[in-house]
C-alpha cells in the first residue's frame, strides 16, 4: 500500500514537471502555478519531483507519460482527475499561450487519462470563461487605476504647480496606494473631452469600482492634498466643485468624509494657539538713577509677558485678533474674507458653508500663523 502511494507520487511528480518544462523554459509564472495546484500540494513534494524527473528514464516520453497514468488514474477520484487536468492546463498556459510543444503534451494527456471527450471539452471551457474573467478583471484595474490617476493628477496641477514634494507623498494616501499602481498619475484619460466630462467619465469608473468607505477616503485624500499649502485659487475651486458634483456620495457623507481632515486641522490650531498663550521671558534694558549714585547705570529687568498681549505695533495686532475671533465665530460664512477684500473667496464660502467648514478652519490657522494677508499684500501682525 505504501509503495503504492510512493509510485502515484512519482508518476504525478513526473507528469508535473513535464507540463513546467514542455516549452523548453520554466519561468517564475509556471512555478507559482505549479505551487497553487491543490493535487501537487496533496500528492507531491520537491523530493519526489527528482524522482519524478528519472521515473523510466530509459523508455520514450510517449510511454513514459502513458505508464505514469496508470497509477494516477487508479490512485486519484474522478474530481481529482479532472483538478489534475485543469491544473496541468493552467500550468501549460501560464505565459498567455500554448507553445507547440505543449499542445502536444495536453493532447498525450488527454489520451491517457481516464476522462470523457465530454468531460475534457467542459474543463476547457471553464478554464476558457475563467481566463476571459481574469483578463476583464485586469482590464477593469487597468481602467480604475488611469481614472483614479487622471483624478489624482488634477488635484496635484490645479493651482499649475506639480511640486516633487507632492508626488513624493501620494504614496502615503491608502487609495491612490492601493489602486493606481503606484505611479499611474496621468493627464492622458479621455484626453479628447472637455475637462468636466473627463472627471464624469473617471468618476463613473471609480463609483462603480469603490466601496462607500473607500469614496470617502478618496474624497478626503485628494481634498488633502489640494488643501495642503493652506489655499485654494480658482482652478483648485473649480476641480473641488467637479470632484464634489460627480463622487456618489451625498453632501452629509461628503461632510462626513472631511472630518478626518477638520480634526487633523483642529490639532493644528490647538497646537498654534498653545505657543501663540505660552509665556516667554522678555529682558528689557531702562536707564535709572538714585539719590546715592547720581550717574545713571543700565538696570536689567526681567518680566513674563504673553505672546498675544506683546507686541510693538499695537492697532495692527488688533486687526490680526479681530480676523481671528471674526473667522472663528462666523468664518463659516466668509465674512473675515469679505473684510480682508477677497470677494470672490468670500462669495465662495458663503455658498458653501466655508467649503464644509474646511477653508474657514485653514484660515483660521493661516491668520494665527500671519501667512494669510490682506488682499492688497498687507500683512496682519
Amino acid at each position: 500500500m505504501e509503495e503504492d502511494k510512493d509510485n502515484l507520487k512519482v508518476a504525478i511528480s513526473f507528469l508535473f514537471f513535464n507540463a513546467v518544462a514542455a516549452d523548453g523554459e520554466i519561468d517564475d509564472k509556471e512555478i507559482v502555478n505549479l505551487s497553487k495546484s491543490k493535487i501537487y500540494e496533496k500528492f507531491s513534494s520537491d523530493k519526489y519531483i527528482k524522482k519524478g524527473v528519472e521515473f523510466q528514464k530509459d523508455l520514450e516520453i510517449t510511454e513514459r507519460i502513458s505508464q505514469a497514468f496508470e497509477p494516477v488514474n487508479s490512485g486519484l477520484s474522478k474530481s481529482e482527475l479532472k483538478q489534475f487536468y485543469r491544473d496541468i492546463i493552467d500550468i501549460t498556459a501560464s505565459d498567455g499561450e500554448i507553445h507547440k510543444n505543449e499542445e502536444t503534451l495536453l493532447s498525450l494527456y488527454s489520451d491517457s487519462i481516464d476522462l470523457s471527450e465530454k468531460e475534457i471539452e467542459t474543463i476547457y471551457k471553464k478554464w476558457n470563461a475563467d481566463l476571459k474573467k481574469e483578463i476583464e478583471n485586469l482590464q477593469s484595474q487597468n481602467d480604475l487605476a488611469i481614472a483614479l490617476g487622471f483624478i489624482y493628477f488634477w488635484v496635484i496641477a490645479a493651482d499649475g504647480v506639480i511640486a516633487d514634494e507632492e508626488i513624493n507623498t501620494l504614496n502615503d494616501y491608502n487609495i491612490y496606494k492601493k489602486y493606481s499602481g503606484g505611479g499611474a498619475v496621468n493627464n492622458d484619460f479621455n484626453k479628447d473631452l472637455e475637462l468636466g466630462d473627463r472627471f464624469k467619465a473617471a468618476f463613473e469608473i471609480v463609483n462603480s469600482k469603490l466601496s462607500n468607505n473607500e469614496l470617502k477616503e478618496l474624497f478626503y485624500e485628494v481634498n488633502k492634498l489640494m488643501f495642503a499649502d493652506y489655499e485654494l485659487d480658482e482652478n483648485e475651486k473649480l476641480v473641488f466643485q467637479i470632484i464634489a458634483a460627480n463622487i456618489s456620495l451625498t453632501n452629509d457623507e461628503q461632510k462626513e468624509a472631511m472630518e478626518k481632515f477638520t480634526n487633523e486641522l483642529k490639532d493644528k490650531v490647538s497646537k498654534q494657539k498653545e505657543q501663540n498663550s505660552s509665556p516667554e521671558i522678555v529682558e528689557e534694558k531702562r536707564v535709572v538713577s538714585n539719590k546715592d549714585n547720581p550717574s545713571p547705570k543700565i538696570e536689567e529687568e526681567r518680566r513674563t509677558v504673553s505672546n498675544d498681549s506683546y507686541s510693538s505695533q499695537e492697532n495692527d495686532s488688533q486687526k490680526k485678533s479681530t480676523m481671528a475671533i471674526v473667522c472663528f465665530f462666523v468664518g463659516g460664512l466668509g465674512v473675515h474674507r469679505f473684510m480682508m477684500g477677497y470677494t470672490g473667496i468670500g462669495i465662495l464660502m458663503l455658498l458653501t458653508g466655508g467649503l464644509f467648514g474646511i477653508l474657514a478652519l485653514i484660515d483660521f490657522v493661516r491668520i494665527l500663523t500671519g501667512s494669510l494677508k490682506m488682499a492688497d499684500g498687507r500683512e496682519l501682525i
